[in-house]
């Protein structure tokens, strides 16, 4: 039996908590997964104690899910493999410290798209030790249901253009922007609406610029409205567009659930997007980071029913294909025994590019 930790924060974001909790659910017999979180209300009071209790409990693979938890690992695990899986894609200078710490013990990266994976190499992690496997998603036959009721409990009538931005409010995703975009395309036409989930250290801060811009409409909580917690799936259900405005890495998962939904996806054109989506084929992509012109794209898919159809239906095909929840853990438990077994991790990323490229 090999025994696996996972270890996160006390509030692990969507793609963490579905990720982890599908690889514990689908898990082959060989593999024991245990589930452990660190902070208020957690497992662990604080990463002090998590460390001292991790000392004396012995795991073939530790897997951290985000950096507090990382940093934990690097501490307790002794000789135990470390798997690090971050959602929130890292930033240069946390890349570099990833690097360090993979030349130093037996440390694997896995990446949700080649581009982040591109950036972790570029500041110093050994390319073997570095994969890319994408999150898992259940695909269904059909197209979620249009649940009216849901609609008009946020205040958003049948006949009104509903743009959801995937996901948490973080800095990577942008949100901001798209609530500039949302209060430029109010003006033109006070139908269009921008709901966002309301969860993400930058939510509030989007709302923010909602009401000084004068365009409440522009940046809808659905939580905030709702006051209860809210499944992402459902706002997904409901939207007639999804607007990505990331132009850095950021949770793929949000995106490849409405990709998988067949919202019209508008977006701007960059490394990130472009390893998910082709312009004019799954999405439409601005040339540039720009509220003017992410306006003007969406208001051609709205007016070009040809072109919707066309994004729409290449964005569920490219979901199925890319966003395997079988392949997913099919590779993870491959990992895990690997590493488990004193391996060497794949020194040849082919196997897990294909499902990307």
């Amino acid at each position: 039996m090999i025994r696996v930790l996972h270890l996160s924060g006390v509030e692990p974001d969507l793609q963490t908590e579905r990720s982890a909790t599908a690889l514990r659910s689908l898990a082959g017999p060989e593999l024991r997964i245990e589930s452990r979180r660190i902070g208020r209300g957690g497992d662990y009071r604080n990463a002090a104690l998590a460390f001292l209790r991790l000392r004396r409990d012995r795991f073939k693979v530790l897997h951290a899910w985000d950096a507090s938890a990382l940093a934990v690992a690097s501490l307790a695990a002794g000789q135990d493999a470390i798997v690090f899986s971050p959602s929130a894609p890292s930033s240069n200078r946390r890349a570099g410290w990833l690097g360090i710490g993979a030349n130093h013990r037996t440390q694997t990266v896995v990446c949700a798209t080649p581009g982040e994976r591109r950036l972790i190499i570029s500041r110093g992690t050994p390319a073997d030790q570095c994969h890319v496997i994408a999150p898992g998603l259940e695909h269904s036959a059909s197209a979620p249901l249009r649940d009216s009721a849901l609609r008009a409990a946020l205040g958003v009538g049948d006949d009104d253009h509903l743009l959801l931005c995937p996901g948490e409010s973080t800095l990577n995703t942008d949100h901001e922007l798209a609530v500039w975009t949302g209060a430029i395309l109010e003006v033109l036409d006070p139908r269009h609406k921008i709901l966002l989930w309301g969860r993400g250290p930058h939510a509030a801060k989007a709302l923010r610029l909602a009401h000084r811009l004068r365009r409440p409409n522009a940046g809808l909580h659905a939580e905030a409205i709702l006051g209860r917690p809210v499944d992402f799936s459902e706002l997904v259900g409901i939207a007639d567009f999804a607007i990505l405005t990331a132009t850095t890495p950021a949770p793929v998962l949000p995106i490849a659930m409405c990709m998988a939904a067949g919202l019209p996806i508008v977006g701007i054109a960059c490394p990130f997007t472009t390893d998910l989506l082709e312009d004019r084929r799954q999405a439409v992509l601005a040339p540039k980071r720009s509220a003017r012109l992410l306006a003007q794209h969406l208001l051609e898919v709205q007016q070009d029913t040809t072109l919707r159809r066309t994004i729409a239906d290449g964005a569920r095909r490219a979901a199925a294909k890319l966003f395997s929840m079988t392949s997913y853990c099919q590779r993870y438990d491959e990992l895990y025994r690997r590493l488990a077994k004193w391996e060497p991790t794949y020194r040849s990323t082919d196997v897990y590019l294909a499902g990307i490229t």
